[in-house]
């Protein structure tokens, strides 16, 4: 082949080009401080890159969002159940000191005012919220776990119980004072009765209350519906064979037919409607199958097979690492249940049958005054049998509210163990929240070094390499220079 000087300046200016190209690589890679600039310069490092980079990208998502979001929620959780076990620790104290000290009606009012300041505290704690969403409620984050107003709304409610539900009450029939019967002290009654106080008072004494059992002696039973605004203390005098409903109290008292019958692994259901709710009542929708009849709306599951309703659980999770999610939340169903609240009623029912008793006798006794005074002494003798009963009747209601008192130390002791099982849970999922921000943490830090190896320049030997290829440049430009230093005219 024959080389000709035009060859060897096509040769020498296509070396230098391709230096200068080195050149131009090895400084973009030194002002860039990346490897490559386009995927053609690397595709390998490339796909790399974007692997690392979206690794990165969700590993700062799960530890700089999820998990701080999640770790958030149950903070604030955590607090609400701290409040809660506060306000429990202080109703037990509060139950343990008796009633030795209350030896007054105004003392005994005391009582009812401080009981029904605990309920009320004790749900509105439940009201509480993260950035704007409800922390008990479950899904329905937008609303709150009770009513913050009077509604007029009417629902049909199912309420799943068991025999642990049954609280065994002391109940006094006592004395009439606007009846002209000759009261003795025998007819005045003391019964302990097997009472589920539904989680809700004041309801309407036309309701049907349907119970649905897998025990055929529950199932479909027939039940009574008698108002003490009407009845007064009779309607405590339930016959074995009897379920009687007190729509004002909301309490469903068994017959010791049907109570004797029941077992401890039977459940039932009973299901009622209610029209109307004041402010701090529960939502139902929170805590039971409902039907909202006013609106139409049906809240909780059927199940296919049994036939069962109920209110699902609401678990709200977030994905806090790699194929890894947390639910985040307690529910209010769980921690702040109606009888907490319903416990207190009983007491505070308590409380007042022993001031109604003590005002009896205060009130009998004033009438035998203007009897004796009228010289009537046959129905100053009546009264005298009447003041008997219903001294009778103040002793029999002391000892029930001491017994009360007693019974509701062991109701809230079980409802601070319930408390205690959903807040070691709650703490054992703060731990893997605290497990994994450090495992994230690492892995961040791993990937971002694999991302720097694979992307970054290297800077020292880069400046290397750049120096030699100007070295290389500048030798490449001096030897061009020499390679025809003659031409044609130089032989003429």
């Amino acid at each position: 082949m024959r080389i000709t000087n035009g060859i060897m300046m096509n040769n020498s200016l296509h070396n230098i080009n391709k230096n200068k190209i080195l050149m131009d690589k090895l400084n973009t890679q030194i002002g860039s401080t990346k490897k490559i600039q386009r995927p053609s310069d690397d595709p390998i490092a490339a796909i790399r890159s974007l692997r690392l980079r979206s690794t990165e990208t969700e590993l700062v998502q799960y530890l700089e969002k999820n998990l701080e979001d999640a770790d958030s929620w149950m903070q604030i959780t955590e607090d609400a159940l701290s409040n809660l076990e506060t306000m429990l620790t202080e109703i037990e104290s509060y139950y343990s000191q008796g009633v030795s000290e209350y030896n007054t009606n105004s003392d005994r009012e005391k009582i009812i005012t401080t009981l029904k300041g605990f309920k009320e505290q004790i749900y509105a704690d439940g009201n509480a919220d993260y950035n704007g969403r409800t922390i008990f409620t479950g899904y329905r984050t937008n609303s709150t776990l009770t009513f913050q107003e009077d509604v007029q709304d009417q629902y049909e409610i199912t309420e799943n119980l068991s025999l642990s539900d049954v609280r065994l009450i002391n109940k006094v029939v006592g004395v009439d004072i606007d009846s002209a019967a000759d009261y003795l002290e025998t007819d005045i009654t003391n019964h302990q009765l097997p009472v589920v106080m539904l989680a809700y008072n004041n309801l309407s004494a036309t309701d049907n209350i349907t119970i649905t059992s897998s025990n055929p002696v529950l199932n479909n039973a027939p039940v009574t519906v008698r108002s003490y605004e009407e009845m007064g203390d009779q309607v405590y005098n339930v016959q074995d064979d009897e379920i009687v409903f007190v729509p004002e109290t909301g309490e469903l008292i068994f017959g010791n037919g049907y109570y004797d019958a029941m077992d401890s692994g039977d459940s039932f259901s009973v299901t009622y409607s209610k029209t109307g709710f004041q402010e701090g009542d529960l939502r139902p929708e929170n805590y039971f199958y409902c039907t909202n009849v006013t609106t139409g709306d049906t809240y909780g599951q059927v199940d296919p097979v049994t036939g069962e309703r109920y209110v699902e659980d609401q678990d709200i999770n977030y994905n806090i690492n790699f194929n890894q999610s947390i639910t985040v939340n307690v529910q209010g169903k769980d921690v702040l249940t109606p009888d907490i609240g319903r416990d207190m009623d009983i007491t505070i029912a308590a409380v007042e049958a022993s001031i109604a008793a003590h005002d009896k006798v205060t009130n009998i006794q004033k009438n035998i005054d203007i009897a004796t005074a009228a010289g009537d002494t046959a129905e100053v003798e009546r009264l005298e049998h009447m003041l008997k009963a219903a001294e009778l009747e103040v002793s029999y209601a002391e000892d029930n509210l001491t017994k009360c008192f007693s019974k509701s130390m062991t109701w809230y002791q079980e409802h601070s163990s319930n408390l205690a099982n959903y807040t070691a849970d709650l703490g054992s999922r703060m731990t893997r929240i605290s497990l994994n921000r450090e495992r994230l943490e690492s892995q961040k830090l791993v990937v971002q070094e694999l991302k720097s190896i694979n992307e970054d320049t290297d800077m020292e030997t880069t400046a290397v390499e750049l120096k030699e290829a100007q070295s290389v440049y500048d030798a490449a430009l001096m030897m061009a220079a020499q390679v025809v230093q003659n031409s044609l005219l130089d032989f003429i």
